[in-house]
């Protein structure tokens, strides 16, 4: 056996082996998916009791991400692979948008809706647990508006198209930032016009 068919062959082989780890990733990502879809479905706002087995099933949901997808997911980042991924598993995604860091596991990916030409670079916390039970409702980000670094968005918030959101900024449960506003704090007002 000659040194070149040597080299052919454990290219060969070499091939076959990344091949075959990428299909398995991709396959514990696909049972991810499914496995949302099986024990949850389409997530609505609403309250579950902590005790209750739908809170059990959310929980699950998490580990398996955790376990299952999260480190494919991670280097995804930055990628239209990762925004395919986070559309099967519910998330609402327009077009356009730009995804910050930390995207490579989404908590309460049907909470989230991020309109066309947002830039986003949060920490979503589309749920809370208030006296035992989990609290959950929509975050939408309206066409254009920007969330910066370590921003929080708290369940319920919108912000609104072409608003802008400082870094480390907290928005409210509930709360509606108007479009093309500028915002920062803890808990965010609204900077005026110099």
């Amino acid at each position: 056996v000659s040194a070149a068919e040597a080299a052919g062959g454990g290219l060969w082989i070499s091939t076959v082996v990344c091949l075959a780890g990428l299909a398995a990733e991709g396959a514990l990502c696909a049972l991810a998916v499914g496995t949302k879809w099986l024990l949850l479905g389409r997530m609505k706002p609403g309250q579950h009791p902590f005790w209750a087995c739908w809170c059990g099933r959310w929980d699950y949901l998490y580990v398996t991400w955790e376990a299952w997808a999260r480190a494919t997911m991670t280097h995804l980042e930055g990628t239209l692979l990762l925004s395919w991924f986070l559309r099967a598993m519910g998330m609402k995604i327009g077009k356009r948008v730009v995804l910050g860091p930390g995207f490579a596991q989404v908590v309460d990916p049907d909470m989230l809706i991020l309109e066309d030409e947002a830039t986003v670079n949060a920490m979503f916390q589309a749920h809370t647990f208030e006296d035992r039970v989990l609290k959950m409702d929509y975050v939408r980000v309206g066409r254009g508006a920007t969330l910066g670094p370590a921003s929080v968005p708290l369940y319920g918030a919108e912000i609104g198209a072409g608003a802008y959101v400082a870094p480390h900024s907290v928005v409210m449960k509930h709360e509606h930032l108007l479009a093309g506003g500028r915002y920062q704090g803890a808990p965010t007002q609204r900077k005026l016009a110099r």
